[in-house]
């Protein structure tokens, strides 16, 4: 019930839910990845889970 109000609410994901998944992977970490990109580890965090909850994982 929650994913697919998740999924009606925020619509597809864009290119900066691709640009966030590629500074995770790059860096290994959400805590590294957040401190390049200036934005606090919480936001990252919900913006992979909004991506996740989009491919269907």
């Amino acid at each position: 019930m929650r994913e697919k109000y998740i999924r009606e609410s925020y619509g597809k994901f864009n290119y900066h839910h691709l640009q966030y998944f590629h500074t995770i992977a790059t860096y290994g970490s959400i805590v590294q990845a957040s401190k390049v990109m200036h934005i606090t580890p919480q936001t990252l965090s919900a913006q992979l889970n909004l991506l996740k909850v989009q491919l269907g994982h």
